[in-house]
């Protein structure tokens, strides 16, 4: 499907919220700004992924930790290793995983 240009970004965050809890928030947020449900993968206004939670993995049918794609998209990979070069989740290093893509063309934005 044909999108226009988007912005990715990571962030990293602290919570004393439970995996389900923390999705539930972020569902609430994607909402208040005005997502709305529409094809899968398409155009949207905000996605806000959750990439993981503390060390352990979870498993669930709404949420899956570490995201299943993860290791797999340059565009989270590149961005989380910029603000956590010494992570490592699942037993992999997300600088490592994202030297992978070093040669992949990724456009920087900078304000």
């Amino acid at each position: 499907m044909e999108q226009d240009f988007f912005a990715n970004a990571c962030a990293l965050g602290q919570t004393r919220l439970q995996p389900l809890e923390l999705l539930a928030a972020v569902n609430a947020i994607e909402n208040d700004m005005g997502r709305q449900k529409s094809v899968r993968w398409g155009p949207r206004l905000i996605d806000i992924d959750i990439l993981f939670h503390g060390d352990a993995a979870f498993a669930h049918a709404q949420l899956n930790l570490p995201h299943k794609d993860l290791f797999e998209r340059a565009f989270v990979l590149v961005p989380l290793a910029e603000i956590a070069p010494n992570l490592t989740l699942a037993g992999h290093s997300i600088a490592k995983a994202a030297a992978r893509f070093a040669d992949e063309p990724l456009e920087k934005w900078e304000e």
